[in-house]
């Protein structure tokens, strides 16, 4: 346990030095960018047997795959959901069949779209130890499926930023080929103007429906969609719905007075999506499929909080007040987490390859 919490000071430092003006960027802020992906690669691509779905990962994607002939992998995976997540397993298994090399692609591609997210952003620091209990520590070591979903999700929303919903689609289809939960996100490229452009709608609903038709199947759509509702419920998934909902009902709130240098238009579809979830999780018996929801709204409290601090006068140091409010915030819900959820059993300890490698050396 005090691996993590080791972390979330780290990058927590970064973040304090940040807001008091004792980091400056300049022309240093690429060797930042190097330095946190290199870190977050080796921190969460090379632990070992982290995470709930560790064994289950290695057993049904990536140990099947060894040996595979490419006639026979095309014939069992090429119509599969998830096909890029599979590709990347089999390429790996016959090169070099090692499960960690594949872990720590993965952890590559996330910690890339999340650092290069995260530093298009006014407190990228911040933005990443906001990322680190949930994002970073439950998702990226235990569902990276669904990690590099948002991942790419995250660099499409830069670009929607910039109102460019072809790019922001590409990403959100790169997302879909990893974990189709992602489908969804098409349609918030709407959001970016205040009256709905035809063509977009008709564009992004033809794309939803060539996805869901070839590359997830509506009966696995519809199975899965009863799997969750009926037969699988998630402890954690009211406290993650809060995370995402009290920032989005703090930037419905001051959205129209303060500049949240985002899209508002686009915020603002969020935070109706976060209200929508709520309302959900209060009539729905079952929760995951909220709770897979509400880890795309991660990258949304990441852009709130980060602008948010800023509304308040850094004369009278309110604004370092929120922003220590908020770390407080973020590192209990990481303490919650390790003492009390469900799952954290198969996070703790933290074991990583070259810590074991080291104390074999010394032992």
């Amino acid at each position: 346990m005090s691996v993590y919490i080791i972390f979330y000071l780290f990058i927590m430092f970064f973040a304090v030095f940040h807001q008091h003006n004792l980091i400056s960027f300049n022309k240093k802020k690429i060797f930042y960018k190097f330095f946190f992906i290199f870190v977050l690669s080796i921190y969460i691509g090379l632990r070992d047997s982290i995470g709930g779905d560790w064994g289950n990962y290695y057993n049904s994607y990536f140990l099947p795959k060894i040996d595979l002939s490419l006639k026979n992998y095309l014939k069992l995976y090429i119509f599969e959901k998830d096909p890029l997540f599979h590709l990347i397993n089999y390429i790996v298994a016959n090169i070099y069949p090692s499960y960690y090399l594949t872990n720590f692609i993965f952890a590559v591609l996330f910690s890339f779209c999340l650092v290069h997210f995260a530093f298009s952003l006014e407190k990228p620091f911040f933005a990443l130890l906001i990322s680190t209990p949930v994002l970073i520590t439950i998702v990226a070591m235990g569902f990276h499926r669904q990690a590099l979903s948002v991942a790419f999700f995250m660099i499409g929303l830069i670009y929607l930023n910039k109102n460019n919903l072809i790019k922001y689609s590409l990403y959100v289809f790169l997302g879909c080929l990893f974990h189709y939960t992602g489908v969804f996100l098409f349609f918030f490229g709407l959001f970016t103007n205040r009256k709905i452009n035809i063509k977009n709608l008709i564009l992004i609903s033809s794309i939803f429906a060539l996805i869901i038709y070839f590359l997830i199947g509506f009966e696995l759509v519809m199975s899965t969609l009863g799997h969750y509702l009926d037969a699988y419920n998630s402890a954690g998934a009211l406290l993650r719905v809060f995370m995402s909902l009290f920032p989005c009902l703090i930037f419905l709130l001051f959205c129209e007075n303060y500049n949240f240098h985002f899209n508002n238009n686009l915020l603002r579809g969020f935070s109706y999506f976060a209200i929508a979830l709520l309302i959900l999780l209060i009539f729905l018996d079952s929760s995951a499929m909220i709770d897979r929801f509400a880890i795309y709204l991660i990258p949304i409290q990441m852009i709130i909080w980060t602008n948010f601090i800023d509304i308040f006068e850094k004369k009278t140091n309110s604004n370092n007040f929120i922003f220590y409010i908020i770390c407080l915030v973020y590192f209990l819900a990481l303490m919650v987490w390790l003492h009390f959820g469900d799952y954290s059993i198969w996070w703790l300890p933290y074991k990583n390859i070259i810590i074991t490698y080291l104390i074999a050396i010394f032992n």
